[in-house]
């Protein structure tokens, strides 16, 4: 019993210092940064962009396929934790496709030991093949093509 002491106020001190996210904690402002841009001429239709309902803006067309003028040219929205959805309209606000994204946070951290370890899932889900958003990224940002 004596030596089943030490083991069990090591893992109580342990348990102590680690930590999940919560609602206050500094690392929930932290957002995933996603570029959206169209494919499709201007001539031939423009798109508006609506997370979670909310009007983000025009969805700009790109034509080049260079990876900086997409990142300056692009209209960048920030995702932050919870389930959150991207939707394109045409002009006449009539639905053309949409993506949802689940992105979850979470951080270890063994205080004592200086050990600190975050990591965020983003999962990406309605993603069409022939028309709609196609993801690819760049370095470590998210980029929706609208097609």
């Amino acid at each position: 019993m004596k030596k089943l002491i030490p083991v069990l106020l090591i893992v109580v001190l342990v348990a102590a210092y680690c930590t999940t996210q919560s609602g206050n904690s500094p690392l929930n402002k932290k957002a995933q940064k996603v570029y959206v841009y169209t494919s499709i001429p201007p001539e031939k239709a423009i798109y508006k962009l609506y997370l979670n309902e909310d009007y983000i803006g025009e969805i700009p067309y790109i034509e080049s396929t260079n990876k900086h003028r997409i990142l300056s040219s692009a209209l960048s929205v920030y995702l932050k934790k919870r389930n959150q959805v991207l939707v394109a309209k045409d002009k006449e606000e009539s639905f053309y496709s949409s993506v949802s994204f689940n992105r979850t946070i979470s951080k270890l951290n063994f205080g004592f030991a200086g050990y600190s370890k975050e990591s965020s899932t983003d999962c990406i889900s309605s993603l069409k093949k022939e028309n709609g958003f196609t993801k690819s990224t760049i370095d470590k940002d998210i980029v929706l093509r609208l097609q």
